[in-house]
């Protein structure tokens, strides 16, 4: 069976301001509410097959973005090239690996750059970073000069300079994540964010930049949702889950390294934020509950909270990961085969009439709030 290894499903979260919280939105959050049966109306669902061929097939997605009618799929531990497809799910070009000119090792982080037209991206074995059209074909190449720590991340604001989420290996044991402020020559980090705590063990965190005028940031850190203006980085969002947050005590017990991992598997903690996608009037993101991904969308001018676990429950939708935004409310997600499969079998829609096997890449699904 396929299945969508996502990069970075680990469930870590510092909550750095236990006492006072300094945010925009304070947002409550019942991680075990029941199933609300009063949900928005979802309209334009629309699911097709992305195409399965040995050239076009993937397994672990790091990263996915939508961009002019086309898909791009980041597949950095398999395949380890950038897939692209078309919106209805043909296959079109993938980038190749290897040494040699346009050919990358271990294509580690990709970003649209939307005014150019262009997608860059960055092999972390190679320091390097390659410039494709939207076709992926391949354009120029351009080595570090300076030692880069791994990009994990990364987005032009709209001033060109860089913003992104670095790994640097401080000792063998010791590791910072943090956000960086880069010139738009990544000549210079001219700003730093999120860096006051040193975490000992293995972490990952998937789309923790949403790009726009003023970036969202999420950290694996604590439960809020923060945005870049002027330089500065200000909480928007804070959710609050009551007696389920980790705190630091917690994640940094090196005498029981696995306590937040055994609390978070018990049920009794949940997971940092992951996964964040600003939409016109709605802001995704993802937790982990008892190892079980929860979907959330809150509005952005109502205090509404809803769970997109609802839609799953209530039959209204296959269960799907929210990848990407085509344009407005519009979300795009995928749906494994399998999940495609039990959905029909339980609800009797037939949202494909053609034969479902666990081996294809997933589906593509958009749907409208």
């Amino acid at each position: 069976m396929q299945k969508l290894l996502f990069f970075a499903l680990v469930f870590l979260l510092f909550n750095c301001t236990e006492d006072k919280i300094e945010t925009k939105h304070f947002v409550k959050v019942d991680i075990n509410a029941e199933v609300n049966q009063n949900l928005p109306q979802l309209k334009n669902v629309s699911l097709k097959p992305l195409e399965t061929q040995d050239e076009s097939i993937f397994a672990t997605i790091i990263n996915v973005e939508y961009f002019k009618g086309k898909i791009y799929v980041l597949d950095g531990f398999s395949t380890k090239s950038l897939l692209a497809f078309s919106e209805n799910g043909q296959f079109i070009n993938k980038t190749r690996q290897g040494k040699g000119i346009g050919e990358m090792i271990k294509p580690f982080a990709f970003y649209i750059d939307k005014k150019e037209e262009v997608i860059l991206v960055w092999d972390e074995v190679q320091s390097t970073m390659f410039t494709y059209d939207l076709d992926l074909k391949y354009i120029s190449q351009k080595k570090s000069e300076i030692q880069y720590p791994m990009l994990l991340e990364f987005a032009k604001m709209d001033n060109n300079k860089i913003i992104a989420r670095t790994h640097d290996l401080i000792s063998e044991k010791q590791q910072e994540y943090v956000f960086k402020l880069y010139t738009s020559d990544f000549g210079e980090v001219e700003n730093t964010y999120l860096e006051d705590f040193k975490y000992f063990h293995q972490i990952g965190l998937s789309k923790s930049i949403s790009s726009n005028k003023n970036p969202y940031l999420i950290s694996a850190f604590d439960y809020n949702i923060y945005q870049l203006v002027d330089n500065k980085l200000k909480s928007e969002f804070y959710f609050d889950f009551g007696k389920y947050k980790l705190v630091r005590e917690e994640l940094e017990d090196e005498k029981n390294g696995n306590k937040h991992r055994e609390l978070l598997e018990q049920g009794k903690r949940v997971s940092s934020l992951h996964t964040i996608q600003l939409s016109q009037n709605y802001l995704s993101f993802k937790v982990f509950y008892k190892l079980e991904p929860i979907y959330y969308l809150q509005s952005l001018n109502q205090d509404n909270l809803y769970r997109l676990n609802d839609y799953f429950e209530n039959g209204m939708l296959p269960k799907c990961d929210i990848q990407s935004l085509v344009n407005g409310d519009t979300f795009l997600a995928f749906v494994n085969p399998d999940d495609l499969i039990a959905f029909q079998e339980k609800t009797g829609q037939k949202l494909f009439e053609g034969e479902i096997n666990s081996n294809q890449n997933p589906f593509i699904l958009t749907f409208s709030l």
